[in-house]
């Protein structure tokens, strides 16, 4: 299961993902899937051009240590239960990279499945209301033998009254690149895994908002 398929915070706060099947019904939204194509495009076409890089021997094997970084999706919060919601507490066994909850089928026990030596590796840096701003600094946190390092983040960069109160792209995309540089001086060897934004108003909807949440059709 990906963050698309769970729950996350509504705008007026960060809210719950879970396992329940009708949130896993929620598939990530297409204008959050658009916009993070057009943000990675502006990331390549930004950079000064240059030699191509040096090849280098792809690492054997599955990896052995994962961690997740990001925000309440990925801290699990709120996510006992579909009516009863806990803002504030967190449940990162449901989590959808290093949860162990086994409804939810994570990443983690979809790769300790094949590889065993994974058991008990996991590392989970998320929590409550973080931002892209925030990803180099739990990066920093990362055992520095992982080799598998997701991030889901930036529902709390767009989750806002207005265009003029989010994230700007260039400064989203500089505290991207801080991250990836955080990662590789923590951790050089890791994969990273980068995971879509869920689509905010599509599960406002789900959770039983109005037809329209300013002034946009659900």
């Amino acid at each position: 299961m990906v963050p698309g398929d769970v729950f996350g915070r509504t705008c007026q706060g960060e809210a719950a993902i879970g396992s329940h099947p009708i949130r896993k019904a929620v598939g990530p939204g297409l204008a959050f899937a658009t916009a993070l194509m057009i943000l990675l495009a502006s990331l390549l076409l930004a950079q000064p051009a240059s030699a191509a890089p040096s090849t280098q021997p792809a690492k054997p094997g599955l990896p052995n240590r994962i961690a997740v970084i990001g925000d309440s999706i990925s801290a699990g919060t709120g996510t006992e239960g579909l009516n009863i919601f806990s803002p504030d507490q967190t449940h990162p066994n449901n989590n959808w990279s290093t949860g162990t909850d086994g409804t939810i089928d994570s990443l983690y026990l979809r790769l300790l499945r094949r590889n065993s030596a994974i058991n008990g590796n996991r590392q989970n840096t998320a929590d409550n209301g973080k931002r892209m701003r925030d990803a180099a600094g739990q990066a920093s946190s990362l055992n520095t033998g992982t080799d598998l390092v997701t991030i889901q983040m930036g529902g709390n960069d767009i989750c806002k009254d207005t265009v003029a109160d989010m994230t700007s792209v260039s400064v989203y995309r500089q505290q991207f690149v801080e991250f990836l540089q955080a990662v590789r001086s923590r951790t050089p060897n890791a994969l990273i895994l980068v995971a879509s934004v869920p689509d905010i108003v599509n599960l406002w909807y789900v959770r039983g908002a109005p037809g329209r949440v300013n002034g946009q059709e659900s």
